[in-house]
């Protein structure tokens, strides 16, 4: 039966061996198929709903938690209507987790908006499958906020300005590109990911220069995932993931720790450093005030040696006018960024 169902994995599903890995779970004796995939790529959700027809699984295991299961349930009228609204990014939060969150949230909004492709379907697919074949269902991943918080935590200063550095090139880019040329990078974004030849590396790449975020967003979900594998229930399970996590879920599978401790060690929760605490308001304050200080420095040092007379005006007022001017100017350049990609999302 085994070698039938691999057979027809090879022929069924293309570039099979890239995005597909069966594992064997020594503690239960069950066969898990595995299949990585990429979150905004339709091939990825066909790929899923063929390797479901083929295996017939008792267990579906989605890289899904708890505090993300309405995901799963979403009406196509609740997609549109989301997809109606204008995402928001949490400049001023004090919480440097919850910035990064709603600016990857933004990212996947106009990539979904813009391609025409609903990021997640492919979980959605399979949570569908389970429903209908009344299989058991698996939400395996550790907590969305405490991964994303537990990787903030022990961000350092390096890796916070590249990521600084690269959101203002994203912006920087959308704001010289015309709308056709945006649709472009993103639709040819979307073919690269729709790629499925590439396997894991292609996901991975963006990991190389974060280190630590490497370690928290894919090495500790990769032995969490694998703990609650180990754990399912079923002598054959599918389970959907995202592509980078194919290896370290099948390096863990056996791993000798129960699962419930290495779940444990895994949640427990990091105290966050002076960068991940004061990182993101101290970057917005110096943001602000370099720039009038720089200004009104300039300003009062020509005007001493053109007008060595005349009487100083406020500087409080001045330095507030200053502010003033650069907040106005940065939600300006915001706002035609929104708008350009909102333009671009009309395209057809």
């Amino acid at each position: 039966m085994s070698e039938k169902i691999d057979n027809s994995i090879k022929k069924q599903i293309k570039d099979s061996e890239h995005i597909i890995k069966v594992l064997h779970n020594n503690s239960k004796g069950s066969t898990i198929y595995l299949v990585g995939c990429s979150h905004i790529s339709d091939k990825s959700s066909k790929a899923v709903q063929d390797l479901l027809d083929i295996v017939k699984p008792d267990t579906v295991f989605l890289e899904l938690s708890e505090d993300r299961k309405d995901h799963l349930t979403i009406s196509d009228e609740q997609v549109k209507a989301e997809l109606e609204r204008t995402p928001r990014i949490r400049w001023f939060s004090s919480d440097l987790s919850i910035f990064l969150l709603s600016t990857v949230a933004t990212f996947y909004h106009y990539s979904s908006k813009i391609t025409k492709y609903t990021s997640g379907e492919e979980m959605r697919t399979a949570f569908k499958y389970a429903k209908e074949n009344k299989c058991t269902v698996v939400l395996g991943d550790r907590d969305q906020i405490q991964s994303w918080t537990k990787a903030v935590n022990s961000i350092d200063g390096k890796s916070l300005l590249k990521i600084y550095k690269s959101l203002c090139g994203v912006a920087y880019l959308v704001n010289k590109s015309s709308e056709s040329e945006i649709r472009q990078l993103l639709i040819k974004y979307k073919e690269d990911l729709d790629d499925l030849s590439k396997g894991a590396d292609f996901d991975l790449d963006f990991f190389k220069d974060y280190p630590t975020l490497y370690k928290i967003l894919v090495n500790e979900r990769d032995r969490y995932m694998a703990s609650t594998l180990r754990d399912s229930p079923g002598k054959t399970i599918v389970g959907v993931v995202g592509r980078a996590h194919l290896p370290g879920i099948a390096k863990h599978i056996n791993d000798p720790i129960e699962g419930f401790k290495v779940r444990t060690e895994l949640e427990e929760t990091t105290s966050p450093s002076f960068i991940s605490k004061y990182g993101l308001p101290l970057s917005i304050v110096a943001g602000l005030t370099l720039p009038a200080t720089l200004a009104l420095s300039s300003f009062y040092t020509i005007r001493k040696r053109m007008f060595p007379k005349s009487n100083r005006p406020s500087v409080v007022v001045g330095f507030l006018c200053c502010i003033g001017t650069e907040l106005a100017i940065t939600d300006s350049y915001i706002s035609d960024i929104f708008k350009k990609l909102e333009r671009t999302s009309n395209l057809e």
